[in-house]
């Protein structure tokens, strides 16, 4: 059952029959959805789906009619993190040795919550509570989207952030957050998919290492043999190990005044652009997994999104302690079932055409 609510966030109603339902969870990024159900007034383009915490903006709805006069409607659109996606960096966003959940927060207040011009701030955005998680970060961006911006420092960093919606207070709650470690390692305890523990009913495993790279040549502010380059990543990789890529990182050097930063702030800045390539860059190793309901793990209590896990396959002599990265939920006529990818996949035509 869904929730229907206007982009004022007031309630107008619920869609309790369709045929087929995905609510895909993303840790780094907002997710998606995509519903097929009988057209209903309430499905406007702009409404927001309202399903166990999460919300989706409706971005699209096309209607169908076959050649037995059958009616269907698909639905499809974002979750309410999306909002952020239709807001950038207005200029330039400097960090120093900040904690990395401060700097996601105050990208967001500064350019979301209480922007400027003001007309530009998301209506009843407000921040969740702060949890001051380790990770700090030395980042400078410009005239970024912001989801952008906090993807690239979640995915340096491991943490994760979402936008919910309290309907208690009617507010759109931006959160940043950490997955636990279930590998073993720490008292939270040891999770493990795996066929053999009959909590896995299909298993597909990627390795791929196309995009990899791991040494970043950054390049600064500057002309010629004055530009200024900082070499990051795995230095001690050579021969064919080492993989080296450019980045240019030439809005690096001024503060948001337009004067020259000191130099061990700008060389600061070129090793964490640098460090945010390569983490898009990685070697893939991903597990996609559809869990057995009946299984001896409970989604949202034994795992759930942003968790590290194990993953493994015994036939195929593969391993890996993942993070969660992203939760289709399907619902169909049929019945309902989960579909997990451990670690991060490979990335898609569309992925590599947005950056």
């Amino acid at each position: 059952m869904l929730t229907v609510y206007t982009p004022e966030i007031e309630k107008v109603g619920m869609v309790e029959n369709y045929s087929s339902l995905q609510w895909v969870r993303r840790y780094q990024t907002y997710g998606v959805v995509e519903l097929h159900t009988a057209p209903d007034p309430l499905l406007e383009i702009g409404n927001l789906l309202y399903k166990d915490g999460d919300a989706a903006i409706i971005e699209s709805v096309v209607y169908d009619l076959d050649d037995k006069g059958r009616e269907t409607v698909v639905v499809s659109g974002s979750f309410v993190a999306k909002y952020l996606a239709r807001r950038i960096i207005y200029g330039t966003a400097i960090f120093n040795q900040l904690q990395v959940e401060a700097a996601m927060r105050q990208i967001v207040t500064n350019y979301a919550i209480s922007p400027t011009p003001a007309d530009w701030a998301v209506p009843n955005l407000i921040l969740g509570d702060y949890r001051g998680y380790a990770p700090v970060t030395t980042h400078q961006t410009s005239y970024a989207a912001l989801t952008d911006a906090l993807t690239d420092m979640a995915a340096a960093t491991g943490l994760g952030y979402r936008v919910w919606l309290d309907t208690q207070s009617l507010k759109l709650v931006f959160d940043v957050y950490e997955g636990r470690n279930l590998t073993g390692q720490t008292a939270a305890g040891h999770t493990v998919f795996a066929p053999e523990f009959e909590n896995v009913t299909r298993q597909s495993y990627e390795e791929n290492e196309r995009d990899y790279y791991n040494i970043a040549v950054v390049a600064g502010q500057g002309e010629g043999a004055d530009r200024r380059v900082i070499v990051t990543g795995d230095t001690a990789a050579a021969g064919l190990a080492a993989r080296v890529v450019y980045v240019d990182a030439r809005d690096i050097g001024k503060d948001d005044q337009g004067q020259p930063l000191p130099e061990p702030e700008q060389d600061a800045l070129l090793v964490t652009r640098g460090l945010e390539k390569l983490a898009k860059q990685q070697l893939i190793a991903c597990f996609e997994c559809e869990i057995n309901p009946d299984g001896n793990l409970k989604y949202k209590e034994d795992y759930d999104l942003g968790d590290i896990v194990t993953c493994r396959s015994k036939r195929w002599g593969k391993r890996v302690d993942a993070r969660i990265m992203e939760i289709n939920e399907i619902y169909e006529v049929s019945g309902s079932r989960l579909t997990v990818t451990f670690g991060e996949p490979a990335p898609t035509v569309l992925d590599k055409l947005r950056g």
